[in-house]
């Protein structure tokens, strides 16, 4: 009779039959086969969260997970998580056990770390305000990029960055290791030249002074008319140091006796003395003329310094009683001479003196006294002098000249064009008098004047 008997031993996945045959003395037989059970596979990621594949098939699960029922071999697994490049690796399940993997996922975006001395600047990437240091930028699209920090009081701090994907960079900004400043000067009034310890002419106030070594300076100022003005100054590093001078005028005053002289400095009128100048000369030698009428001219080179005072007394070669030069607009001259048939105008000829912008005379028209094309001047009154006569200046006419006074033909006024003439009026000492003037056939006034002699 032959006996069968089975006996089974689970070992690792393994099933062992044991068979013993019996058949009278026969000899032992013994049969092995092996048979897969499932096992399981635990995906962790840094940072968690990620969507897991198996074999190119979604498992519906993200990490950290386990995935049950996984045949034992060789399997493909991929992570796919936002931001992040995507991971495909090879794991080996074991049969009946479970296999662990851990993933640290690359980034796709660089971060930046910026960080400043002080803190509390803004971090701007062109006009784009980003924040305040200290501050941790992520996803961060790799390329060269330039931040640039700004902080009150100092100045712009610009560096330039190759942001890599997965990868933190620090910036660290020390506005104290610069070594470096600047300067923000100002003055009023404003357009004074600077100079930085006395070298280096910079642009004019208001201006910022970029890029100055960081320690002791000396600033200076200097504009046309004012006292030089100097600042001393220590400048911390990375600091914008804010500097402002009142700059104060040079004053220099010229006076004449008697007043109301012309001033030429260098010969450039500058008006009629009493006269100040603030602001406009600068300190040095200047060529000072003073004329007036019936003075003898004041000629001298002077050194002229801040406070001075220049008197200058003129020496009176005989008294101006009338003087017109006809140098003014028509209404004016409409004003101070009565006009016959009003047949007058001015004419933009003559002889200009430095003082004036243009030269203008009084056009007589063209006529005879019985035309009724007559000029005079009205209650001109001849005060006590010794002796009295009246000039007259002509501009280039084509005519004569004559003249009356009180209706009475003055001797001596025939000039011819061009010309300048004289006539006595010492018969007229102490009366009121009235200037009548005609030409033929055209006479241009240039310049009238009656003087004293005492």
């Amino acid at each position: 009779m032959r006996m069968h008997r089975y006996l089974g031993y689970k070992l690792a996945g393994v099933v062992v039959l044991l068979l013993w045959v019996w058949n009278g003395c026969s000899d032992k037989i013994t049969f092995t086969e092996t048979i897969n059970i499932p096992g399981s596979l635990t995906v962790y990621s840094v940072p968690p969260g990620a969507a897991i594949y198996l074999d190119s098939i979604a498992t519906g699960k993200t990490t950290s997970a386990t995935i049950p029922e996984v045949l034992p071999g060789l399997h493909r697994l991929k992570l796919t998580l936002a931001n992040y490049s995507d991971t495909t690796l090879l794991v080996n399940v074991p049969s009946g056990a479970t296999a662990k993997v851990t993933v640290d996922m690359s980034s796709q975006y660089g971060t930046l770390l910026f960080v400043s001395n002080p803190s509390g600047a803004q971090i701007y990437q062109g006009n784009r305000y980003l924040g305040n240091t200290p501050i941790s930028l992520s996803y961060v699209v790799p390329d060269s990029y330039v931040y640039v920090l700004k902080q009150p009081g100092y100045i712009d701090y610009s560096q330039s960055a190759a942001v890599l994907a997965d990868q933190i960079d620090t910036l660290y900004y020390d506005w104290d290791a610069l070594g470096f400043g600047s300067l923000l000067v100002t003055s009023t009034p404003a357009g004074a030249k600077i100079t930085v310890d006395g070298a280096g002419m910079r642009p004019k106030t208001p201006t910022t002074v970029e890029k100055v070594s960081a320690g002791y300076h000396r600033i200076g100022l200097a504009l046309p008319g004012y006292i030089s003005a100097f600042i001393d100054t220590t400048l911390p590093s990375g600091r914008v140091l804010e500097l402002h001078d009142s700059l104060q005028p040079v004053i220099i005053v010229i006076n004449s006796s008697p007043p109301g002289a012309n001033l030429f400095i260098d010969d450039n009128y500058y008006g009629l003395t009493p006269y100040t100048s603030r602001g406009v000369l600068i300190e040095g030698w200047y060529q000072i003329r003073v004329s007036k009428l019936g003075a003898q001219e004041y000629i001298q080179n002077l050194y002229l310094s801040h406070g001075d005072t220049v008197n200058v007394n003129l020496n009176i070669l005989y008294d101006v009683i009338f003087y017109d030069d006809f140098n003014r607009p028509v209404s004016s001259l409409a004003s101070d001479w009565s006009i016959y048939d009003d047949q007058w105008r001015e004419w933009p000829k003559g002889t200009k003196e430095t003082f004036q912008t243009e030269a203008l005379c009084l056009a007589i028209p063209d006529g005879t006294r019985t035309c009724g094309y007559v000029y005079k001047r009205d209650s001109l009154y001849i005060g006590q002098v010794a002796a009295c006569t009246l000039l007259i200046q002509q501009y280039n006419n084509s005519g004569y000249l004559a003249a009356f006074v009180n209706d009475e033909p003055l001797p001596g006024v025939s000039v011819l064009p061009g010309g300048t003439s004289k006539a006595s009026l010492d018969k007229y000492i102490g009366r009121k008098i009235q200037l009548s003037f005609y030409g033929c056939p055209g006479v241009y006034l240039d310049n009238l004047m009656i003087i004293g002699y005492k």
